[in-house]
């Protein structure tokens, strides 16, 4: 076994930044835990043991606390971030239910794949964001997918009549 050389500047940095965030009055010891990690990134070093520890434990809590959204925010790692954030959540939340409207109107009740067909499936929804043209995408989007993958209209015969979705 080797014994490696650690610069004394390292070395007391991780004393400093251990007894800072075991320290009963440190009012802020997730950021003390940031500023060791962010360190040790810096300096190019490994992570000690103790801040590995601490690290998992807060992450831990952090889970049970709060959803994964304030994090994916705050990283900026959340795909839907943006100007068109509101309108991914609505297509998220409604898209395979205005789909499968515009199936049961169309095939269970003989409406013509319209304009008319996807204003009517937009007020029946009555989703606020949602019109006529974002209806018409949605089918068209889907309808492709669906021929694609090689499914055809003949098994859209089980189709139940879809429950519209709360607003």
């Amino acid at each position: 076994m080797t014994n490696k050389v650690i610069d004394p500047i390292i070395y007391q940095a991780e004393i400093n930044y251990k007894a800072e965030y075991f320290h009963k009055n440190n009012p802020t010891p997730g950021e003390t835990l940031l500023k060791a990690l962010d360190f040790c990134m810096q300096a190019n070093i490994s992570i000690p043991d103790w801040l590995r520890t601490e690290y998992r434990k807060s992450y831990r809590r952090y889970q049970q606390i709060i959803s994964a959204e304030p994090l994916v925010t705050a990283f900026r790692t959340d795909p839907d971030m943006g100007k068109h954030r509101k309108s991914k959540q609505i297509k998220n939340k409604h898209y395979n239910s205005v789909w499968y409207t515009v199936m049961w109107l169309h095939l269970k009740e003989g409406k013509g794949i319209s304009q008319a067909l996807f204003d009517e499936v937009a007020e029946r929804h009555a989703i606020k964001g949602l019109g006529g043209s974002t209806v018409r995408d949605w089918y068209y989007e889907m309808s492709k997918a669906l021929a694609d993958a090689g499914i055809t209209w003949g098994v859209m015969e089980c189709f139940v009549k879809p429950e519209l979705q709360k607003k």
